[in-house]
This record gives structure tokens, sequence and C-alpha cells, in this order.
């Protein structure tokens, strides 16, 4: 039987992001969590929410490291990425 995932609600995206941006969830468990979103094509709703799309694609990389040790994207990334994410979706 095939697990159907639903695509996230701005909401839901918010509060992963900002669980990322205070620590409560790591980089890894949320770009785990944003990743069968973005690459599974049965997830993408017609239309899409553009906001939540590329606050998807980019939590995808908040795990990225750029030595075994170093993640390329921080605390001050994740918050940023909050705050500009809050905008875009009260504008």
């Amino acid at each position: 039987m095939l697990a159907v995932m639903c695509f996230p609600s701005r909401v839901e995206v918010e509060g992963h992001l900002a669980a990322l941006a205070e620590g409560r969830l790591s980089p890894e468990e949320v770009s785990h969590w944003a990743r069968p979103l973005v690459v599974d094509d049965s997830t993408h709703p017609t239309p899409m929410d553009w906001e939540v799309w590329q606050m998807l694609e980019a939590l995808i990389g908040a795990d990225l490291r750029v030595t075994p040790n170093d993640y390329l994207h921080g605390v001050a990334d994740f918050e940023k990425w909050l705050a500009d994410f809050r905008r875009s979706i009260d504008d």
C-alpha cells in the first residue's frame, strides 16, 4: 500500500522552521522532513503555494556541511529564513 503524503500548510512549515531556528529540531531532522515533500511528485498540489515551496527547497539544504563537522547554514541563517518566510506570507 502506498503512503499518501499531504503538502504542508504555511503554519506547518513555519513551525518546523521556528523549531530549527530555536534548536528544537536539528538541521538533519528538518531536511529529512522536507526532502520527500519536494522530491515526491505525488505531494505537489495544483495550484501550489509558492512561499511554502520555496521554503521547503531551502529546508532541504539545512543540513549541508562544508566540512564533516561544520554546517553551511547556522542559527543566524535559520532565523533570517524564518523572518523572511513570515514577511512573505504576511504580504
